[in-house]
C-alpha cells in the first residue's frame, strides 16, 4: 500500500511560539522524506540505520552532523567528516533530525531501502523549543551521560507536545501511564510488544475501552512475545512490514523509536514524541483502519 497523504496543522501556538506539524506515512514517503531535509540548511541526525545514498549525499552535501550507531556505522559508506558512530549499552536505536535548529524530524523510519518499503512513520515539528530539547539529547548520545529533562512537555491550544528520551525517562512508564488513562479507544501499530507491564495494562483497559491493534507477523513468536497473550483478550492482527511503533490513546499520539520491550526501556537510546491533539490522533487511527482492510 503507497500512501502519499499528508496531515498538516499550522498556526498552533505553544508556550510563547507559533507551530506547525506535519505527518507524513510510509511506503511512499521517500521522497518527501528527502526533501524536507533537502530543504534545511544546518541538519544534526542520530539514527540506528542509514543507507539511502541519496540522503548521505545530502547530508553530506550540508556538513551535517550524523551520528549513528557502532554496528550500522560503515566506513565505506558513512566516510563523511561529520558521520560518527555511536556507542550505547546495547542499541543506539533514535531516529530524529534536527532542521535550522527549529523544527525536529522523527518517528519509526530508518531511512533504508527497507525503512522506505514498509510500514513507518514521521513527523515533523517545527518548533524551536522542541528541537532545542532534541539538540540537548543528541549532544548526550554516546557520552553514557542520561540526564532528565526538567521542562519536556509544552501546551498549545487544547492539546501539548512532550518529547522524552530513553532509558534515563522511562518509556514504558509513560505509555503504561497513558494506557491506564484512557477513557474511549487505545489504537496501536507496533513492530514487536515483548512488555509484560503494557501488556497487561493493555488487557486490563479492554474491559472498560476499545482496545485494538496491529504487530508485525514476523514476530508474533520471537521470545517474551506477548501477541497470544494479548489476542487472547483484545483484536490483534499480524500484517508484514510493519515498523510503526505507535499508540493513540483517546486524543493523544505517542510515537518514536521505542518498542514496548525491556531493552527498550532499559538499555536503549531511544526517543518518544507525545501529541495531544484531536485531528493527529484521528489521522493516525484512520491509517490503522487502512492497514487493517488493506495490509
Amino acid at each position: 500500500m503507497r500512501n502519499h497523504e499528508v496531515m498538516s496543522l499550522g498556526a498552533l501556538f505553544l508556550s510563547g511560539e507559533t507551530i506547525s506539524i506535519e505527518v507524513y506515512f510510509c511506503p511512499g514517503c521517500r521522497e518527501d522524506f528527502l526533501e524536507v531535509i533537502n530543504s534545511s540548511g544546518h541538519v544534526a541526525c542520530a539514527f540506528y540505520s542509514l543507507t539511502d545514498h541519496d540522503l548521505i549525499r545530502i547530508l553530506s552535501s550540508k556538513n551535517a552532523t550524523v551520528k549513528l550507531f557502532e554496528q550500522n556505522f560503515y566506513p565505506q559508506a558513512h566516510s563523511y567528516r561529520g558521520f560518527h558512530p555511536v556507542r550505547s549499552l546495547a542499541l543506539m536505536h533514535n531516529k530524529f533530525c534536527i532542521l535550522d535548529r527549529k523544527a525536529v524530524v522523527t518517528g519509526s523510519l530508518n531511512p533504508t531501502l527497507n525503512g522506505f518499503s514498509e510500514h513507518n512513520d514521521f513527523i515533523v515539528i517545527r518548533s524551536q523549543r522542541i528541537a532545542k530539547i532534541f539538540e540537548r539529547e543528541l549532544a548526550e548520545l554516546g557520552t553514557f551521560s542520561y540526564k532528565k529533562e526538567i521542562l519536556r512537555r509544552f501546551s498549545f491550544d487544547e492539546g501539548y507536545i512532550e518529547a522524552r528520551f530513553c532509558p534515563e525517562e522511562s518509556c514504558e512508564d509513560t505509555l503504561v501511564a497513558l494506557i491506564n488513562s484512557a477513557e474511549e479507544r487505545i489504537l496501536f501499530a507496533q513492530f514487536l510488544i515483548t512488555s509484560q507491564p503494557v501488556s497487561d495494562a493493555l488487557v486490563k483497559a479492554s474491559e472498560s475501552v476499545f482496545v485494538q491493534g496491529v504487530i508485525e507477523q514476523s514476530k508474533q513468536n520471537i521470545l517474551g512475545s506477548k501477541y497470544a497473550y494479548l489476542s487472547s483478550y483484545i483484536r490483534v492482527e499480524l500484517k508484514r512490514k510493519i515498523h510503526l511503533k505507535y499508540w493513540v490513546i483517546d486524543d493523544t499520539v505517542l510515537t518514536g523509536s521505542y518498542n514496548p520491550s525491556i531493552g527498550g526501556n532499559t538499555k536503549n537510546d531511544e526517543n518518544i514524541i507525545i501529541i495531544k491533539n484531536r485531528q493527529i490522533a484521528d489521522f493516525y487511527a484512520k491509517r490503522l483502519s487502512e492497514i487493517i482492510v488493506i495490509g
